[in-house]
């Protein structure tokens, strides 16, 4: 395990800021939402909007307040998405029309394109691990056996939330593999997660009548 950053949590523990768990069940809209402008000119009950969502298993972080959670002052859990580098690297690629048809290239047109994939590949990373990609953060890998090796990428895009008792029970029940980021490390994901949602793109057009004092 990387040294510093995570420490194992048992299943009998309570739910942590920073604890990252493997194959969480959510609850979440349909991705393609290709039915979903049906929505606005509808009454719906339960049944009919029950075709607009679904269930997925996900490698998720949890992003609650510490206090808030030993407190008992939050009955659901914030959680945000992580993936393995290598996933999220695929998914990465998978963006980028021109890289839709590289099987059917050879030579220089495929070595410019993987050229070209390399470069925008290696910035978007460099955001992630300075601040600028503000959608994601990149955190070092656990290297355990459940976790694996590769660095992880936290997606503060996809949030999810649950109940937590029901959550804590799930974990047990399941004997999900769970392991907690520590301080600083944790507050450093928490951090990045408020920056994303607090950002104001405003410029506040002072007067510089600090020039005259």
């Amino acid at each position: 395990m990387t040294s510093g950053w995570y420490q194992e949590v048992s299943l009998a523990e309570p739910i942590d800021q920073g604890d990252l768990i493997l194959g969480c069940p959510v609850i979440s809209w349909r991705p393609d939402g290709d039915d979903l402008p049906d929505i606005i000119n509808q009454t719906l009950n339960s049944e009919d909007t029950a075709r607009f969502v679904q269930s997925r298993i996900l490698d998720v972080v949890v992003l609650t307040q510490t206090c808030d959670l030993a407190q008992a002052k939050a009955p659901r859990v914030v959680l945000c998405r992580f993936y393995r580098l290598a996933d999220y690297k695929r998914m990465f690629k998978s963006r980028f029309d021109d890289y839709k048809d590289m099987d059917q290239l050879a030579g220089k047109k495929l070595d410019a394109k993987l050229d070209k994939l390399n470069v925008q590949w290696k910035k978007h990373c460099t955001g992630m691990k300075n601040g600028s990609s503000p959608n994601y953060c990149l955190i070092e890998a656990v290297d355990n056996a459940s976790h694996g090796e590769e660095q992880l990428v936290v997606d503060f895009s996809e949030i999810h939330s649950a109940p937590t008792k029901w959550l804590e029970q799930t974990i047990q029940k399941r004997s999900l593999p769970r392991v907690k980021l520590l301080p600083p490390y944790r507050d450093y994901v928490a951090h990045n997660f408020g920056r994303m949602y607090s950002r104001v793109g405003l410029d506040p057009d002072l007067r510089d009548s600090w020039q005259t004092f």
